[in-house]
């Protein structure tokens, strides 16, 4: 009987926690809710009572909306926005190693709603004015589209638990935020590259910084006549002991750039290094990206990539 009786408690105190949680969630549903516009969050902005058994630690609610412009003869403008009321944060799981981390996951979801708006607007003003039915037509595709791509987000980097795949989204997102492009002769100048440090001399100039748990490096170097053999030392650096070798290749191109590429590890370190050295004429160029060698890396390099392959010279890709 003593067995029956705790049973009959514990089913009665599951069901009226239940009941509870729903009629919090239902409260928080109908106060008023405070919107934001797409801007640097805080946990202050997460007012929402967090889902039962959820097993994740956060959630925002954002998404994008048509705002009427009588201003305009295109009526409407798109604008993202964040519902506090309805974003949560289950403070239990956060401590103050992972909190900002979980932050940043969550600001780049509301980021990825800002490209959304910024594409809408785009079809909204592209071409003459719509009309009401096709601007909201355009309006329900740029939302489905929103909505795949938050999805996809989140199945990459498993809710940003990923963190190689997690910094690639803050790359991607960034780099369509920013709409920014990468010249050897500006160097890594631009709100992409904020806080970038430069190291030169009459002959040198090297552009450095770190994002993303990775390091970016470009330079450029006026070969004088002891350089001309500088290909030959970059091969015996490649050959010590102390590197391993994942790619190389050294060869003349077709218009008479000579390239070494390689991609190596430092034995002594657990860092993994993507290199390019490009020669002109008399003039060097270098690229190179650094990222922690692990096990999970898959998204280091594929910022890697995407970064090698955007830098331009005189308007023209770099690498070929």
């Amino acid at each position: 009987m003593a067995t029956i009786t705790k049973i009959k408690i514990g089913i009665i105190v599951f069901t009226l926690s239940i009941i509870l949680s729903i009629k919090l969630i239902e409260n928080n549903f109908y106060k008023p809710h405070k919107i934001n516009d797409w801007k640097q969050l805080e946990w202050s902005n997460f007012q929402g009572i967090p889902k039962p058994f959820s097993i994740y630690t956060a959630a925002i609610a954002s998404d994008i909306k048509l705002v009427e412009d009588s201003t305009s003869e295109h009526k409407y403008y798109a604008k993202a926005f964040q519902n506090e009321t309805l974003s949560w944060l289950n403070k239990n799981d956060t401590t103050s190693e992972n909190s900002a981390y979980i932050l940043k996951h969550e600001q780049y979801h509301f980021n990825i709603t800002e490209i959304f708006a910024r594409n809408l607007n785009e079809a909204l003003y592209k071409d003459l004015p719509l009309s009401e039915s096709e601007i909201i037509d355009s309006f329900k595709v740029h939302r489905a589209k929103l909505r795949v791509e938050q999805e996809k987000y989140d199945k990459e980097t498993d809710h940003g638990l990923i963190i190689s795949q997690q910094k690639y989204w803050e790359y991607k997102i960034d780099s369509v935020l920013f709409r920014q492009t990468i010249s050897m002769q500006e160097g890594l100048k631009g709100s992409l590259f904020e806080g970038y440090e430069v190291i030169s001399d009459d002959d040198f100039k090297n552009y450095k910084y770190y994002k993303y748990n990775m390091g970016f490096q470009l330079g450029i170097r006026c070969l004088g006549e002891e350089d001309w053999n500088i290909d030959d030392k970059i091969m015996t650096f490649l050959s010590s002991d102390n590197i391993e070798i994942y790619y190389l290749d050294r060869e003349t191109q077709a218009n008479s750039q000579f390239g070494i590429h390689s991609i190596y590890v430092m034995k002594d370190q657990q860092t993994k290094y993507n290199y390019y050295s490009i020669r002109r004429g008399d003039i060097a160029f270098s690229i190179m990206t650094t990222y922690p060698y692990s096990s999970d890396s898959t998204g280091y390099e594929r910022i890697s990539k995407s970064f090698l392959n955007s830098i331009t010279i005189h308007g023209k890709p770099l690498i070929n």
